[in-house]
């Protein structure tokens, strides 16, 4: 099995969720100055997620299955996403005492700022959507072929670093909390299957939101 996996389509696919993303941002910079200043984070977070989906598109066309949600039972899943959500929140609070409001970015923080209910559906988006397709991805396709041919240790290193490119433009201390918190992810995933790491993943960006509205 694992000499007959091919790994090739696994980068094919992240290069198409750049590909798609730079050409989504070259077009809303186009436009920005003749939008709803109210819609910018909205069509901003509309780039990212249609990019995501075509990714995934790509990857279920070139591998013929979808990724497993559940592991062992759903019962189980729940627990471990449990766990994962108390771990994730004590890794919140820490990034939160030590960083403040720069663990949020400006693109975030323009979000927090949006009326209803541009604002709901971008929580929506950015809580709900984002998480879902995201994990399907990196975890899903990425990390679950990546460790079919190689060792968990070496399929992590790579899913972070594309997790690390997808996320160029935030700052240092953004980019460190953004690594832990995936590496947590992938642990979820591990134990618990895409339910776990999707449900981690949406903890983080609603407890991130919060906080700036808090």
């Amino acid at each position: 099995m694992k000499n007959n996996i091919n790994i090739t389509n696994v980068f094919i696919g992240f290069i198409i969720l750049i590909l798609f993303f730079i050409g989504g941002k070259f077009i809303f910079l186009k436009i920005y100055k003749h939008l709803n200043k109210e819609l910018i984070p909205f069509i901003y977070l509309s780039i990212i997620i249609s990019s995501l989906i075509l990714a995934n598109l790509y990857m279920i066309f070139r591998y013929k299955f979808f990724p497993i949600f559940i592991k062992k039972s759903f019962k189980y899943s729940v627990m471990v996403s449990i766990a994962g959500i108390v771990v994730l929140w004590i890794m919140n609070v820490f990034f939160i005492i030590f960083y403040g409001r720069n663990l949020e970015s400006s693109f975030v923080q323009s979000l927090a700022s949006l009326s209803s209910p541009y604002f709901y559906v971008g929580m929506v988006m950015i809580v709900v959507l984002g998480p879902f397709f995201e994990e399907i991805l990196m975890r899903g396709f990425f990390f679950e072929i990546l460790k079919i041919r190689w060792n968990i240790g070496i399929s992590l290193i790579i899913t972070l670093f594309f997790v690390a490119i997808t996320h160029y433009s935030v700052g240092g201390e953004q980019l460190i909390a953004i690594i832990c918190f995936n590496t947590i992810f992938s642990l979820l995933y591990l134990e618990g299957g895409l339910l776990a790491s999707i449900l981690g993943h949406m903890f983080v960006n609603f407890y991130i939101v919060y906080e700036l509205n808090g």
